[in-house]
């Protein structure tokens, strides 16, 4: 097998391959989903983020388990409102207008556990399999896809929870 970067001169040796990737002490849940074709994007933004949110966080296991919960949207526009946190049809056409694919999704859940155990304990709650379960019938169109990973920080602050390892800071970068 040959390698892909023998020749590589590394601005930061932090990144270069004798040093150990920044693996945080955490497992990374990423459900990725969308909207019920039935209802608006601002009507299923509205409910993820409030009721939904405040479900799932209400939940039995919730505390003892999930130690981060984010929900994607991946824009962000200068006014700080429900209805522009999100990815709209025509922001997946600008991402398309630079030749780049856009992932088939209108949503991302992300949760860190310490372990898969724990994810298992949360996914297995009681609320999880009936309240939580009865209230995504309402607003998300199944099925979810996940992925499952750990994350190599490279740039930012670790997580103060997870006790961590830092990355790069920006006054690092040059």
């Amino acid at each position: 097998m040959t390698s892909l970067t023998p020749s590589h001169k590394f601005t930061y040796q932090k990144l270069s391959s004798a040093v150990q990737p920044n693996l945080q002490p955490c497992i990374k849940i990423c459900a990725y989903f969308n909207k019920l074709p039935s209802i608006s994007h601002e009507e299923f933004y509205t409910h993820w983020a409030t009721v939904h949110a405040d479900l799932t966080v209400a939940s039995e296991m919730f505390k003892e388990t999930i130690l981060r919960y984010v929900q994607v949207r991946l824009y962000k526009s200068k006014d700080i409102n429900i209805f522009n946190l999100r990815q709209t049809p025509e922001m997946k056409e600008q991402v398309r207008s630079l030749g780049a694919d856009v992932l088939p999704f209108d949503a991302c859940a992300e949760f860190c556990v310490r372990s898969f155990d724990d994810w298992t304990k949360f996914a297995s709650s009681e609320s999880f399999r009936t309240i939580l379960a009865e209230d995504s019938r309402k607003f998300v169109s199944s099925p979810l896809t996940i992925m499952v990973g750990q994350e190599n920080l490279i740039v930012g602050e670790s997580i103060t929870a997870l006790k961590g390892k830092d990355g790069l800071s920006n006054d690092d970068l040059v």
